[in-house]
């Protein structure tokens, strides 16, 4: 094969991971905002449609997003938004609070002020949003917040899992739109990294256990 052919191929191959993961990150966004019910089945056309490109970068995307758990293949018919039972969502608070104790402890011990009053401007923004502003982007800014937040710890397989796991909740509890819960405690978890509070931060981090086993989805219905 000619030098020329295996550049062509590679470039081929790159543009169409790029599409792929345009896709993919675009769909990701699409599901955690709730733009697709629960019993909606997707398929690699009406995607592939919707994003431009053919159906493989379309059913590459698909199968991505299965993996990250949230959508699960249906043979035959298509792809639906991962349906989540309330122990697996009593599993999945508990993994988020152990990811967050770790993100806390590291982030007391290596962030900078500098770093920490760089994610408070960010909040700052936030708080400058009218309510109609807020309400529509609130769950991309808290997701937002808390990959930034895990970037604090200085490892980067805790800012992967943290935003799975902040997009497998989101899923898993029926795409809640109660903003004033979303947003609860970004300020008092990171004036607790700032002055370096342990057990403070602790408290904020291991707020998701107060609600296990089921007493938080029975509050969200009840909201409804």
């Amino acid at each position: 094969m000619r030098r020329s052919q295996r550049k062509e191929i590679g470039y081929a191959m790159k543009k169409r991971m790029t599409i792929t993961d345009k896709i993919t990150k675009e769909l990701r966004e699409d599901i955690i905002n709730g733009i697709y019910y629960s019993d909606s089945i997707l398929t690699e056309l009406e995607i592939s449609k919707k994003f431009g490109g053919s159906k493989t970068p379309a059913r590459e995307a698909l199968g991505a997003l299965c993996a990250e758990g949230l959508l699960e293949r249906l043979p035959n018919k298509g792809y639906l938004i991962k349906r989540y039972s309330l122990q697996e969502l009593d599993a999945l608070l508990e993994f988020r609070s152990i990811l967050e104790n770790a993100i806390i402890e590291l982030a007391i011990k290596r962030a900078t002020d500098q770093e920490i009053q760089k994610l408070e401007a960010f909040c700052d923004d936030i708080d400058a949003l009218d309510d109609e502003e807020l309400s529509n982007q609130c769950v991309l800014l808290n997701r937002e917040f808390h990959i930034r937040l895990a970037m604090l710890s200085k490892n980067p397989f805790l800012v992967s899992t943290m935003a799975n796991i902040m997009d497998k909740v989101r899923v898993a509890m029926a795409f809640d739109t109660n903003t004033e819960r979303l947003m609860a405690g970004h300020r008092e978890i990171l004036e607790a990294i700032r002055s370096r509070d342990y057990h403070e931060g602790m408290r904020w981090a291991n707020r998701f256990l107060r609600y296990l086993p089921n007493s938080l989805i029975g509050r969200f219905m009840d909201e409804s």
